[in-house]
């Protein structure tokens, strides 16, 4: 396969310094090629990849000047033009507008995201005819923001595992590390109140930024600190002294206070062995797993809580485990099966958690173990399924890039998890005063309005909805993109009136105008199937007996079977 890798012009492939994005590029370049392929780069002048042909997009210079990022959007636009049918895959890194040209072509087209996606642009292009366009983001959690159409996928970062080394024995008096941009929103500030609440070492690497107001702040909140001793500052490190320091510390400390959309320092300590501690913002809750690869938490009295228990972590099964998810060649597989699958893609909704509802996993697992692309969209329902998901994502049982959280929780998200539960009672009141069809799907359950937003904008072949509160959600997307719609009757709710009868009401409301337009029915019993046909005699009604997977079967259940 002939591939091309466009990125904005300004910074060198491979970056002289900083330049997250082009270490991507040039990581996602050189995997291709290890794979076989012939691959291009449209970037800047003087680049130089090993195995690859690069073609000039402008000069080197950050920020570049706008008569300069109008040149390069022109010579984008005339290259791919004029090699429009020359490339099998074009993976673009940079501005969206540059693949307007090839839009429509037949092409093969990802649209990588690493920074916060601006949906009034893609609204914009996705106004213009295209075909074969997938948009990817660096984390479901950046997915979860955004509000427009497309396919999107979450497909997360990478590091070359193979540049750094595991560290087993650490000095009795390791340090604590601190690596990033010295910002605000980085809490750097946060890592130094840690380390004199626990005595620990701290170091601090990094490069200080340039704005105005962050100078302030490192000279005012970080400076004063740096003792030498106990705070100890570096400043900017180089791959080599990144292996080094990470590799010697116990632990990377993440105290973030901005949704990041990655955080690759994250994966870069696990590669060395070294456990993160990060606050439930942005990412992650995705990239840190629970007592494998480190510790989530709230706050700083949790996170010295969590110095406490580092020593429980294995760092050979932190770097193992974060390599199955991270590495270079796992990520670059997964960006070229984006067009690699002949199935149809699924979207599994439902308005419960996963661990709460076996028959969602094991549908899950069965549509999986025969090659589809599946997809889970969830939403929180209590705690102690919560933990065991938790653990399930952390263990690999469960991919967790295929599990999508929509509507938040009490643990991580909890923005989105408050608002979802203000709307919903916002809109139950409206409901009341102002009976509209629209209100009356949105409060069938607290996520459902939340879960109708989302899989609009997921793109599938196939919608399944589980619960009623999924349905209206999964009605307009299947509407939207002309897709088989099924509806899993797990249980016969409309035959609970006699306990909850205001609830019924609006759930047969919902049945009665919706299910006529899915494609099939399917039921957990003979009884549920024969009580839907009845209803509903010209829907394809079927029956799938509730099996359940022994993969999730809690021990306790497995003990008292024995």
């Amino acid at each position: 396969m002939k591939i091309l890798l466009v990125m904005d012009p300004g910074i060198l492939v491979p970056p002289k310094g900083y330049g997250g994005i082009e270490r991507l590029l040039e990581i996602f370049a050189k995997e291709y090629h290890a794979m076989g392929h012939e691959v291009h780069l449209l970037v800047t002048e003087g680049s130089i990849v090993e195995g690859c042909t690069i073609h000039s997009l402008g000069k080197e210079g950050f920020p570049p000047s706008k008569s300069d990022a109008r040149k390069a959007l022109i010579t984008a636009w005339k290259f791919l033009w004029k090699h429009r049918k020359d490339f099998d895959m074009v993976h673009n890194f940079g501005r969206l507008a540059f693949l307007i040209p090839i839009l429509n072509c037949p092409v093969k087209k990802i649209m990588t995201y690493q920074r916060e996606i601006h949906n009034r642009n893609i609204d914009l292009i996705n106004k213009i005819p295209n075909k074969n366009l997938v948009f990817t983001g660096c984390s479901s959690d950046l997915l979860s923001r955004i509000t427009t159409s497309g396919r999107w996928e979450p497909v997360y970062n990478a590091v070359n595992f193979t540049i750094y080394n595991l560290t087993l024995q650490l000095a009795a008096d390791a340090p604590l590390m601190f690596l990033g941009r010295i910002e605000k929103v980085k809490g750097c500030h946060t890592a130094i109140k840690l380390a004199k609440a626990t005595g620990e070492k701290l170091i601090i690497a990094g490069n200080i930024s340039p704005l105005p107001e962050e100078k302030v702040y490192f000279e005012k909140e970080i400076q004063p600190h740096i003792d030498g001793r106990q705070i100890i500052f570096t400043g900017a490190l180089n791959d080599k002294e990144k292996d080094h320091y990470l590799g010697i510390s116990k632990a990377l400390i993440f105290p973030i206070e901005w949704n990041e959309p990655f955080g690759i320092v994250m994966i870069e300590a696990m590669a060395c062995g070294t456990p993160v501690l990060g606050f439930k913002k942005g990412s992650v809750s995705e990239v840190i797993d629970e007592g494998v690869t480190g510790f989530k938490v709230d706050s700083l009295d949790e996170m010295v809580e969590a110095v406490k228990i580092l020593y429980t972590i294995d760092r050979e099964k932190c770097r193992e485990h974060a390599k199955k998810r991270f590495d270079a060649k796992v990520i670059a597989r997964q960006y070229l099966q984006l067009f690699e699958s002949s199935k149809k893609k699924i979207l599994i909704v439902t308005t419960g958690q996963p661990a709460a509802n076996p028959r969602v996993l094991k549908e899950y697992e069965s549509l999986k173990k025969e090659g589809y692309p599946v997809k889970v969209f969830y939403t929180y329902s209590a705690e102690w399924s919560h933990k065991i998901d938790e653990k399930n994502f952390s263990t690999g049982k469960l991919n967790k890039s295929d599990f999508i959280l929509i509507g938040g929780n009490p643990f991580y998200n909890k923005s989105s998890y408050f608002f979802s539960r203000f709307f919903y009672k916002v809109f139950k009141i409206i409901a009341m005063v102002l009976p509209l069809q629209f209100f009356k799907d949105i409060t069938l359950a607290r996520s459902s309005f939340f879960l109708l937003r989302a899989v609009k904008r997921h793109k599938a072949d196939i919608y399944i909805a589980h619960y009623v509160g999924a349905l209206p959600g999964a009605v307009k997307a299947a509407d939207k993109y002309n897709a088989a719609l099924v509806f899993d009757a797990e249980d016969f709710h409309r035959g609970e009136e006699p306990y909850y009868a205001s609830q019924v009401k609006d759930i047969i409301n919902t049945e009665d105008r919706l299910l006529p337009k899915v494609s099939l029915i399917s039921a957990a019993s003979p009884l549920i199937a024969a009580a839907y046909k009845k209803l509903y005699p010209k829907n394809e009604v079927i029956t799938i007996n509730n099996v359940f997977s022994k993969n999730f079967i809690q021990s306790p259940c497995i003990e008292n079977d024995k």
